[in-house]
């Protein structure tokens, strides 16, 4: 046991020798973004600015009151309508809330049944959009529909306005947005049998040097062709050459996938490069569901390398939101706007068999 005297003389050169392995101080004004790098041999393995713009780590300075979003971008989540939600309320599955949450990331809620002026609202304190699956009308007038119609057109509004703001759809959400972006016409979506189908993605040449898998090294793109690693469930789709029709001209395909009959949908999206709609991404697939949806009867990749596909598709839309300046004017708009203000339920203990509930472990009641 160290004296007194001699304890504070190891204190003193532990000091010295932690300090000897400090970078230099930089006589300017401005600092170098702190960077993490990915594990050698990690699947992925990407290097990852953990700063903002000013190099100064959130939370650790800086000026101001603290608030619940300092430093996280929050993303906007359309809620719907129908099972699993409550009489008369919407409803918004975990899973999409932990997806946003796992990279970084914070969760609203986009309510399909408010005011256009209280979504405006809503939107204007958001970073980005997420529309997720499930299963709605598309088309005018239908208030699923109008609302993330005009969540999209908001978000391009701000994007040329210089502030990049990313939409991201998922499965009814990729369909949604093709829907609008062809002129509002659901002729497009074509019948295909995909329920239930854990599946492989051919992607195209564009995939490698794409928004949508900007986090995905060589390894890990070819995963996804030999394995099946992403879960297709839907029942509609868009075929190549409808999208080639109505739709070449804003989006670029990323990747197709077959159905359990052999035809072919198209499974990812983005916008196409410098584009009204660069800002624009999509999957028919469901990446939330491999970390998050639990249910013995459907056929969700889970294990290590599927959940990887889960945070990097998350962390490629979350990191991008990170651009958008859009913010709370006070910590109490900053509160309001979260979804953790609204009640999660455990469908798991709830969900009848076969059941359209039976799709989601947890959701919010919106």
């Amino acid at each position: 046991m160290l004296s007194g005297g001699g304890a504070r003389i190891f204190v003193l050169v532990v000091a010295l020798v932690l300090a000897s392995h400090l970078p230099p101080a930089s006589s300017s004004s401005s600092s170098s973004p702190l960077r993490l790098r990915g594990a050698p041999g990690a699947i992925g393995g990407v290097d990852v600015d953990v700063t903002g713009g000013s190099g100064m780590v959130s939370g650790l300075g800086g000026s101001g009151g603290h608030y619940p979003t300092d430093g996280a971008p929050v993303i906007c989540i359309l809620s719907q309508p129908a099972p699993p939600a409550l009489t008369n309320r919407g409803y918004v599955a975990a899973s999409y809330v932990k997806y946003v949450e796992m990279a970084g990331g914070l969760a609203a809620a986009l309510k399909f049944d408010d005011t256009a002026e209280n979504r405006k609202k809503t939107l204007d304190k958001c970073n980005g959009v997420l529309i997720p699956g499930g299963e709605q009308t598309l088309e005018q007038g239908q208030p699923f529909y109008d609302a993330a119609v005009q969540a999209m057109e908001y978000a391009v509004k701000q994007t040329q306005a210089g502030n990049p703001m990313p939409v991201h759809g998922t499965c009814l959400g990729f369909e949604t947005m093709c829907v609008y972006l062809a002129g509002n016409d659901g002729n497009l979506l074509k019948q295909f049998d995909a329920q239930d189908d854990a599946s492989t993605l051919t992607l195209t040449r564009d995939a490698r040097n794409s928004t949508l898998f900007r986090q995905f090294d060589d390894a890990m793109l070819a995963s996804l062709e030999r394995h099946a690693f992403t879960m297709e469930n839907h029942v509609q789709g868009v075929p190549p050459s409808a999208f080639d029709d109505k739709l070449t001209d804003k989006m670029r395909i990323l990747s197709v996938s077959d159905d359990k009959q052999g035809n072919k949908y198209v499974s990812s999206i983005d916008g196409v490069p410098d584009g009204k709609y660069a800002e624009f991404t999509a999957v028919q697939w469901h990446p939330e569901k491999n970390a998050f949806e639990f249910n013995n009867e459907q056929h969700i990749p889970h294990g290590l390398a599927p959940d990887e596909v889960t945070f990097r598709m998350a962390q490629a839309f979350v990191d991008r939101c990170r651009r958008n300046g859009n913010r709370a004017a006070t910590q109490q708009e900053a509160m309001d706007v979260l979804i953790y203000n609204y009640n999660v339920r455990f469908m798991a203990r709830e969900a009848p068999p076969g059941g359209v509930e039976a799709n989601f472990f947890q959701v919010y009641d919106i």
